[in-house]
């Protein structure tokens, strides 16, 4: 979506193993969007997550990171051989697949995120702001009424059942529900509706074992059509919502926005649809999404 294309290239520099991921960090980190927004004069800031590959982004006019404790320290152990020897040990022994090291913020951290992107989208002149926010994304911690509680994992030793996770599930969405519409009446507010405003999820759920995308041939249909049923809206003025909502695929939502906004020539790209792994994260299948 960033880069306004197919991961075709990302494909190719991760073969044929397909499971070299450090191509696509670097395709998000140095996305073609705020290498081309900030050489037109846009400062780009940039509110990451505690999701590793997502903490920082070194293209941000500022280090907009709100620390948390252990990022830097999940970070580097999954650089060493700590993280194949813990897969080596789970494939022998049966324990999840996904026990690799990862300090997850808690409540209050998401918070502070938000008000960082909050304040940054207030800035005045014109700025590209980004976030990667894990909400509603497990560990749950928030309740429907954004009460903080602490993390309820779905994966390894203290995993809670589908029926708890589901119904916690449910609950963090209602808390992401409102402080979206928090924040966006506040952005809409500093910048007198001029601000374009994309909230786009990354995937769809699909009740994995572990919270972990299978082989397609492992996968229902009803896992298919809700890994892909993926989240979005749009704000901006004058026709931009309406010209963004018009696409049915990430990849075409910023094609149309430097199109409608700016008048570059980039039609959309036909809308394809690809499966991968959690093994062979790189290795794209094509499917047919009804």
């Amino acid at each position: 979506m960033l880069n306004r294309e197919y991961a075709d290239r990302l494909v190719q520099a991760s073969a044929p193993g397909y499971r070299n991921r450090q191509p696509a960090y670097r395709a998000l980190e140095f996305n073609r969007t705020a290498r081309e927004l900030t050489a037109s004069g846009y400062d780009f800031f940039y509110v990451g997550s505690s999701y590793p590959p997502m903490a920082a982004n070194r293209l941000s006019v500022s280090d907009t990171t709100n620390p948390v404790s252990r990022e830097f320290e999940a970070m580097w152990i999954r650089m060493t051989a700590i993280v194949p020897a813990i897969r080596l040990t789970c494939r022998l022994t049966g324990c999840a697949r996904n026990s690799s090291p990862f300090e997850a913020e808690d409540a209050g951290d998401t918070e502070a995120r938000l008000a960082t992107l909050s304040a940054y989208a207030k800035r005045a002149g014109p700025k590209f702001v980004m976030a990667h926010l894990l909400l509603p994304h497990g560990p749950f911690r928030f309740g429907p009424e954004c009460e903080h509680r602490p993390a309820v994992w779905t994966v390894g030793a203290a995993a809670v059942s589908d029926s708890v996770a589901r119904k916690l599930y449910v609950e963090q969405v209602q808390c992401t529900n409102r402080k979206l519409l928090s924040l966006v009446d506040e952005i809409q507010s500093a910048s007198a509706d001029s601000a374009v405003i994309i909230l786009q999820a990354d995937h769809g759920h699909g009740r994995f074992p572990g919270d972990m995308p299978r082989d397609l041939s492992d996968t229902s249909a009803d896992q298919v059509r809700e890994r892909f049923d993926v989240f979005a809206a749009y704000a901006g003025p004058g026709e931009i919502a309406d010209s963004l909502a018009a696409q049915r695929t990430p990849v075409n939502v910023l094609r149309a926005l430097f199109r409608v906004l700016w008048g570059f020539d980039e039609p959309p790209l036909e809308d394809l649809f690809y499966w991968s792994n959690t093994d062979r994260p790189l290795d794209l299948v094509p499917v047919v999404v009804e």
